[in-house]
């Protein structure tokens, strides 16, 4: 009996000491909640824009007082000179020029004129064919166009290098009523890259001659008429007749006297562009 007993006091010792080995696990400690922060978040910082001071300078093509009207035809007293001013041509940034648009080619451009230590530039080929919009025929002014965003970011960010895009000043982008028509001209902008108004186009390029010019073949391949001569016409940035027929140049280098609409992607693109004297080569 005493036996007995043993063993009973034995097994309860036993599970005693099992008992005291497996205590409860300790609670997780809460995970402490972060207090907000009284600073504000720092903003991402903007990306410069034409509109802002100190990006690059703001520049204007200086103009005569007195400009002269085409006629009906397009044409100007003194025009048509036989004798083509002769153009300096400089090499800047790189853009498609073969047919099939695989490959980015130095691009040439005529020097207009020179201001402030900056040069303005056009291209001498049309570089592109494209419609002031790339479908439909709503009433649209310069500042509204497709082909204005796609000069200034598209063409932009493809053809020049940062270093390159650093030395382009902001064109100041006036839309002075265009003579030959009452159309309204829209707002003022301010550009990287843009096309001529009617009034720079007849002050810096005074002769039918020099305003003649052919496509690259990228442009051709993109539908850009060709004369019998293989001369192509371009746009300028003025208003045409109507709200719906931009101005533009014929492929003779008379002002045009036919009717094309914006969404007509047969006539050319000629960029022009501010940059600084000292980055240009040529």
């Amino acid at each position: 009996m005493k036996s007995s007993s043993a063993i009973v006091l034995l097994l309860i010792a036993v599970m005693l000491l099992a008992a005291c080995g497996h205590t409860a696990a300790p609670a997780p400690t809460p995970v402490p909640t972060a207090e907000p922060s009284q600073e504000p978040t720092p903003e991402p910082a903007s990306v410069p824009t034409p509109s802002e001071e100190g990006v690059n300078p703001v520049i204007a093509v200086d103009l005569p007082a007195d400009i002269p009207v085409a006629d009906g035809n397009g044409r100007i007293v003194g025009d048509d000179a036989v004798n083509e001013t002769v153009r300096r041509t400089v090499s800047f940034g790189r853009f498609y020029q073969d047919a099939a648009g695989n490959e980015l080619s130095p691009i040439e451009w005529i020097v207009l004129t020179e201001k402030d230590g900056y040069t303005l530039l056009l291209t001498d080929p049309i570089i592109a064919s494209l419609g002031w919009v790339t479908s439909g025929r709503d009433d649209i002014t310069w500042a509204e166009s497709d082909l204005r965003r796609w000069l200034d970011q598209d063409f932009f960010e493809t053809a020049f290098t940062p270093e390159e895009q650093a030395a382009i000043a902001i064109f100041d982008v006036t839309q002075p009523q265009n003579p030959r028509y009452d159309t309204p001209a829209g707002e003022a902008t301010q550009d990287r890259v843009t096309l001529l108004s009617y009034q720079e186009l007849v002050s810096l390029m005074p002769t039918e001659l020099e305003r003649k010019t052919k496509p690259t073949p990228f442009a051709a391949a993109q539908g850009c008429y060709l004369n019998p001569d293989g001369d192509s016409a371009w746009w300028l940035r003025s208003p045409g007749p109507t709200a719906t027929v931009p101005e533009h140049l014929a492929s003779w280098g008379n002002l045009g006297a036919r009717t094309h609409y914006i969404d007509d992607n047969s006539i050319g693109v000629r960029p022009v562009i501010w940059v600084r004297t000292d980055a240009i080569s040529g």
